[in-house]
């Protein structure tokens, strides 16, 4: 049992010690990189405990409430659930509030600007994960204009420009219908460098900032996108959030075969996964029975459908899948 806390102390000891001061805000570093671990080998609850430790410790910190909305972010879009979503606004609530008091006695903290910014971003993205992108797309502003307030006034924060490049990119998208202007398109190169550069040298971006680069390059480049999201699923093997964008990278370009072993690979996951109530597993079979529909392999898309309609015996499946299990039995009646 002792053994068990030895690495939360070592890391709230190197917070102490070698985490980075800007006004009065701490910026952990080493916990954000646990975190990251964590997440990126789906072990969203021992990351969640990390955060609470955190919080615990550092009560007065924004960082920490921040952290653990982040975690829960992740792991919503990992198994598709989204009835956290009143614990997440809290968190959110909790970070905005404890950023605005170290505002109050250091209105130059850039770090308070940054998780206060942060919040309003993350909230912004959760609404839409959820399925509703322009107000999603709307609430995420104000976040986008504290972070470009922070990079006005120092050009090397970059972890501001994950957010930055990320509204900017998605705020052109809603303006499709005018995609025909030239502005249109250098404005989304742009916001991707820009969230290339938060990737790249940000101190708590990093490797699981990835997620929203690999989701811009879908809407706006799926061969880049597979291309890349190739590389990371050779970087991090058992992470899930890259594998849910490559099988979709794969399912755009109609790449059957490879999107088939990518879904199948996340559903065998899924299966060993405790977490997981045979909803992850549906929402694969799912996407290749779409995908074996699109590209005219008739007995494979049936294949699929009963393997979705299976798993939607189960009550608690059944409830949250009800859509997909309706459409894929319409499905095979047709068939």
């Amino acid at each position: 049992m002792i053994k068990k806390y030895i690495p939360i102390i070592f890391l709230f000891t190197c917070v102490i010690s070698s985490t980075i001061h800007a006004g009065d805000s701490l910026v952990p570093e080493d916990v954000y990189t646990e975190i990251s671990r964590l997440v990126l080998s789906n072990q969203y609850r021992d990351a969640e405990k990390l955060t609470d430790g955190f919080i615990n410790g550092f009560p007065d910190e924004p960082a920490g409430p921040l952290l653990k909305a982040a975690v829960l972010q992740y792991e919503c879009s990992d198994y598709e659930d989204f009835s956290r979503e009143d614990e997440f606004l809290v968190l959110i609530e909790k970070t905005e509030n404890l950023a605005r008091k170290k505002l109050e006695s250091n209105s130059d903290d850039l770090w308070a600007q940054y998780y206060l910014a942060a919040a309003e971003g993350l909230k912004g993205v959760w609404i839409v994960s959820s399925g509703r992108f322009v107000r999603g797309v709307i609430k995420g502003r104000s976040g986008a204009k504290g972070m470009e307030k922070i990079v006005s006034g120092d050009s090397t924060f970059y972890d501001a420009y994950l957010m930055l490049g990320s509204y900017r990119f998605w705020k052109n998208v809603a303006l499709d219908r005018f995609s025909w202007l030239p502005f249109i398109e250098a404005e989304r190169n742009n916001g991707i460098n820009e969230v290339k550069i938060a990737v790249s040298k940000g101190k708590l971006s990093g490797p699981l900032s990835n997620t929203v680069l690999l989701e811009m390059l879908l809407e706006h480049d799926p061969t880049e996108a597979v291309e890349y999201g190739r590389k990371l699923a050779k970087d991090y093997p058992s992470c899930r959030l890259f594998a849910w964008q490559l099988g979709e990278a794969y399912k755009k370009l109609k790449r059957y075969d490879d999107a088939v072993r990518v879904f199948t690979g996340i559903a065998e996951s899924m299966a060993n996964d405790e977490a997981d109530d045979g909803s992850g597993q549906l929402r694969c079979w799912w996407k290749l029975a779409v995908l074996s529909k699109s590209v005219g392999k008739k007995d494979e898309c049936l294949y699929y459908c009963n393997k979705v309609i299976e798993l939607g015996r189960s009550e608690p499946v059944y409830k949250r899948q009800k859509k997909r299990i309706k459409r894929a039995q319409r499905m095979v009646e047709i068939k």
